[in-house]
């Protein structure tokens, strides 16, 4: 938003500085989102001048433009050679109506958001679970109320307890790879998302 830009992450290159003198060998994560002003000089910036480790971005969409986002953090992490992470949705608005996107979470949606990190070469995936007491604006899909993680476990607990499983295995192998390239087959009737190249015989 408009308090969100280099200014900012200059500010928060302080507290970067003064962990990395407590601790040389701490792991420093930092996150980003995908609206803040100055986003790509933000991204350069971080690789180039900032004494952190891994990439880190949020934005909780099943949407087309999702790819987009994954695209401009996935560049400038392999420009400048980090590690690039991403949260995952696993949250829902409350009260829950008809058109919030939570309440039509399911399987197949939760499993495309986090395998899609995979294609793009992330190497970090976490899912954000805003599991606060009652009553709170945001609710854990993975709960069967609001409140600490004694609270009964819903089906998609179970789903996303799997996809790690999945994660975990298939995600060794990217570790030691180097993403190249993303290309997009679209389907019949169907267009290209935002931010990504068709695919085409000889593409590579």
């Amino acid at each position: 938003n408009g308090n969100n830009g280099m200014v900012e992450l200059t500010e928060m290159e302080e507290g970067v500085d003064a962990v990395r003198a407590a601790d040389p060998d701490a792991l420093i994560v930092l996150n980003f989102s995908y609206h803040a002003n100055e986003i790509a000089e933000m991204l350069d910036y971080f690789g180039a001048s900032m004494d952190a480790d891994v990439y880190s971005y949020d934005r909780y969409s099943v949407g087309y433009s999702e790819h987009e986002t994954m695209s401009t953090i996935r560049e400038y992490a392999l420009k400048w050679n980090r590690p690039y992470w991403r949260y995952i949705r696993a949250y829902h608005d409350v009260p829950l109506t008809e058109g919030d996107q939570g309440a039509k979470t399911h399987e197949s949606d939760m499993r495309w958001d986090a395998l899609l990190g995979l294609v793009y070469g992330y190497t970090g995936h976490t899912w954000f679970v805003y599991q606060a007491r009652a009553p709170h604006k945001v609710g854990s899909v993975m709960y069967n109320a609001q409140g600490g993680l004694e609270q009964g476990k819903a089906a998609l607990w179970y789903s996303a307890a799997a996809i790690n499983k999945e994660l975990r295995h298939l995600g060794r192998a990217i570790t030691q790879l180097t993403s190249t390239d993303v290309r997009y087959k679209a389907s019949q009737g169907f267009w290209t998302p935002d931010g990504v190249k068709s695919w085409k015989p000889g593409a590579g």
